[in-house]
């Protein structure tokens, strides 16, 4: 298992496991990361953003297992940004890779200067919250910006 930056030859498997993942949890498909106008093309929209990335753990064959991100967030101040698009497979999940994900992209945040990072999620992905809690994310009443993602009812943020 590695973490590597995400590669154009990625965009298929992790679109479709955002996709995958969103109706597992019965999340709407409209509102949310499941629509998203470049969610199979992933390398593309990341590439062309400044101070953004996105991640995929792959493992020895080079199969995506899951992926996470983070930019700047619209309408909002340039120190601020959103963890983005942290899927995983159901059976990848509970073996440290979200926690290793999380650990590269907060700290790859920082080094882009971010010095608060924003989450967005649904109520249902409790097993992602409690990930995100233990990293130091706290609730907020409010969402932060415009992500475009409009459907999304849990708000968390973390100083860096």
């Amino acid at each position: 298992m590695k973490i590597r930056a995400i590669e154009q030859k990625d965009n298929r498997q992790m679109g479709a496991l955002i996709q995958q993942v969103l109706i597992e949890h019965e999340v709407p498909k409209e509102g949310t990361a499941y629509s998203d106008p470049f969610l199979f093309s992933l390398y593309e929209y990341y590439r062309d953003i400044n101070r953004a990335k996105y991640f995929v753990i792959v493992d020895e064959n080079e199969n995506v297992l899951g992926g996470c991100g983070y930019g700047p967030v619209l309408n909002c101040e340039a120190h601020i940004c959103e963890i983005q698009k942290m899927y995983f497979y159901p059976q990848t999940r509970g073996k440290g890779m979200g926690v290793s994900m999380m650990q590269n992209v907060l700290e790859e945040a920082k080094n882009d200067h971010y010095s608060l990072c924003y989450i967005e999620t649904m109520p249902q992905m409790q097993t992602a919250q409690r990930l995100y809690k233990n990293f130091g994310f706290e609730y907020i009443d409010e969402p932060i910006g415009d992500t475009g993602h409009p459907t999304c009812s849990v708000f968390m943020t973390l100083s860096l």
